[in-house]
């Protein structure tokens, strides 16, 4: 099953300057905490809830990530960057499980991705 997901950036994590990483601009530009807006699931765009506004993405530059509802609780997890095929895979750091994302477009505030699960 494949759905497309629109998030809008809300604000930047905080990264530690005592550790060195190297950055592209891609993973500079995925690096925010994104809030969810729109879902499509191959019926067209629909926005979403108040209740799944709260669902966030965060990525760190250290490839950790945090996913899930705020203010209910957050998942952690790490993440890489598949940067000439434009996917993230994402790893549950307490149960292993994998998704990815298929990057379709992204901007400064704005990122569109396709689910793959």
């Amino acid at each position: 099953m494949k759905i497309k997901v629109f998030f809008l950036a809300f604000a930047f994590t905080f990264f530690f300057s005592a550790q060195s990483f190297s950055q592209t601009p891609l993973m500079d530009r995925l690096c925010h905490t994104w809030v969810l807006q729109a879902m499509d699931d191959g019926t067209g765009k629909k926005n979403v809830d108040d209740a799944q506004r709260d669902f966030r993405l965060i990525f760190n530059k250290d490839m950790t990530c945090k996913q899930g509802l705020q203010p209910d609780g957050l998942i952690s997890s790490s993440w890489k960057l598949d940067e000439p095929n434009m996917m993230i895979t994402i790893v549950d750091v307490a149960t292993q499980k994998t998704f990815s994302l298929k990057i379709l477009f992204i901007q400064t505030y704005f990122f569109v991705c396709e689910l793959h699960f």
